[in-house]
C-alpha cells in the first residue's frame, strides 16, 4: 500500500529529526509505480554565534518563485559575517557560524543569495546541478573576507539580514 509506505517513511524522518521534519513526502508522492524510495535525515541543533532576536522576527514577503510569493516569519540579526561573491555560481555566499567549535571542527551554515533579477534562483539551481563537482569546488575555494576594525566612537552601519 503506497500510502502506508509514505506514512512509514515520514514517521521515520520525524523520529530521526526529533519532530523537526514532519511531512517529508506529500500525499501522492509514493504510488503503485514507485520502485524505490530513498530518504535520509539528519538532525543538528546548534547555537548561532550571532543570535537572532525573536522580538525582531517579522512577517515579510518571501519570493518562492517569479510567480509565487508568500508572507513568512523573517528573522533578523546584526553583525559582521564572512561574505563573498562567487562568479561560478553567480551569487553571493553568506556564512553564519555556530558557537562552541574549535577551528578544526567549526560548523557554519552557508546561505546562497542569488541576485534580485528574474529567474535568479532557477539560474542558481541550474548551475548547482550542471556539474556534480561545482559545490565541492566552491567549498574548497573557501570564503575569506578582510577583518574590519570599525571606529566604535562614531556611528556604524551594518546590513540587517
Amino acid at each position: 500500500d503506497p500510502e502506508s509506505q509514505r506514512l512509514y517513511i515520514n514517521n521515520w524522518v520525524e523520529n530521526t529529526t526529533h519532530g523537526e521534519i514532519t511531512d517529508l513526502l506529500i500525499p501522492g508522492s509514493i504510488t503503485k509505480n514507485t520502485k524505490l524510495a530513498i530518504a535520509n535525515a539528519a538532525y543538528f541543533k546548534g547555537t548561532w554565534q550571532s543570535k537572532f532576536k525573536p522580538e525582531e522576527t517579522k512577517k515579510e514577503i518571501f519570493y518562492v518563485s517569479n510567480e509565487r510569493q508568500e508572507f513568512v516569519d523573517m528573522m533578523h540579526v546584526e553583525g559582521t559575517f564572512n561574505h563573498a561573491a562567487n562568479e561560478k555560481l553567480g551569487c553571493h555566499i553568506l556564512e553564519l557560524p555556530y558557537t562552541g567549535q574549535d577551528e578544526a571542527s567549526r560548523v557554519s551554515m552557508f546561505v546562497f543569495l542569488p541576485p534580485t533579477e528574474s529567474n535568479a534562483l532557477d539560474k542558481l539551481l541550474a548551475r548547482l546541478t550542471s556539474s556534480p563537482d561545482i559545490l565541492c569546488e566552491v567549498v574548497n575555494e573557501g570564503i575569506s573576507a578582510p577583518r574590519r576594525h570599525e571606529d566604535r566612537t562614531g556611528p556604524t552601519r551594518q546590513k540587517k539580514f
